[in-house]
């Protein structure tokens, strides 16, 4: 009887051998999660080779989906996970939790430059 000999392709690594990483971030600015803030992290997500996934509550999405992160409902002061697996899972979402920090700050000064614009146009 003859066995078939493996290769690369068909041979399969053990789940718990995947390189997995996990980060909690804080939900940026006070309109959450919302479509510039999403699209930003969907073009970083895209990025890696990893799985990442966004969980907010008992939600888990995609994040290299943008239907998926705007559904994600994550709004701000709340923690939501980043958790990746894959080759470059340590280095995607540490980077992904660099961009959220940031996008806190610029969500800030956005929201300022917005009530300073429409408290011209009431005057």
């Amino acid at each position: 009887m003859e066995i078939p000999a493996q290769n690369a392709t068909t041979a399969s690594r053990p789940t718990s051998l995947i390189p997995r990483a996990k980060q909690t971030v804080v939900g940026p600015c006070s309109l959450g999660v919302h479509l510039r803030v999403a699209a930003q992290v969907v073009r970083w997500a895209k990025q890696f080779e990893s799985e990442i996934h966004g969980r907010y509550g008992r939600r888990r999405v995609d994040a290299k989906s943008i239907f998926g992160m705007l559904s994600l409902g994550a709004v701000r002061g709340q923690q939501l996970s980043l958790v990746a697996r894959g080759p470059d899972a340590a280095r995607a979402v540490q980077e992904l939790a660099m961009l959220f920090q940031s996008k806190e700050m610029l969500c800030k000064e956005s929201e300022a430059s917005a009530g300073g614009s429409h408290d011209t146009r009431s005057a």
